[in-house]
């Protein structure tokens, strides 16, 4: 029978167990099993017509997986919400790499910095500090 392993708050949702022993023939099937189980989850992994939600990564041995991906025996199903956000600093200062434990780098590893981003940066800036002061967000 495939195990279902996850991660982080979907774990939390699903009894605090990291590994859950589904019957299914597809990821789908696995999922929608597992929402039947454990109904706090129900919303988190699948959206109101059954497929995988987009912030949602699914991993069939290892490899990137989908909905209709087979599944049986032995395999392991990894189901892992998306990772993103944050905010830069001040001062130019670079922050460690937010997924350097995940991916074996050191965690002194530098995030890497897009101009669009800096430049967002910088707005957001401004922008702060304007609302700040009482004054009014500025225009673009």
């Amino acid at each position: 029978m495939p195990v279902v392993r996850l991660r982080g708050p979907l774990k939390r949702l699903a009894g605090d167990s990291p590994e859950h022993l589904v019957d299914g023939a597809t990821v789908v099937d696995l999922l929608r099993e597992l929402e039947r189980r454990h109904p706090a989850t129900g919303g988190w992994i699948l959206d109101e017509r059954g497929l995988i939600r987009r912030h949602i990564n699914v991993f069939v041995n290892g490899e990137p997986g989908g909905a209709e991906t087979a599944v049986a025996g032995e395999d392991k199903v990894d189901v892992l919400p998306a990772i993103s956000g944050g905010a830069a600093r001040s001062g130019g200062a670079q922050r460690p790499c937010a997924s350097a434990a995940a991916t074996g780098l050191p965690s002194d590893t530098p995030r890497r910095t897009t101009a669009s981003s800096a430049r967002n940066s910088r707005r957001t800036s401004v922008w702060r500090g304007s609302m700040s002061s009482g004054g009014t967000r500025p225009a673009r």
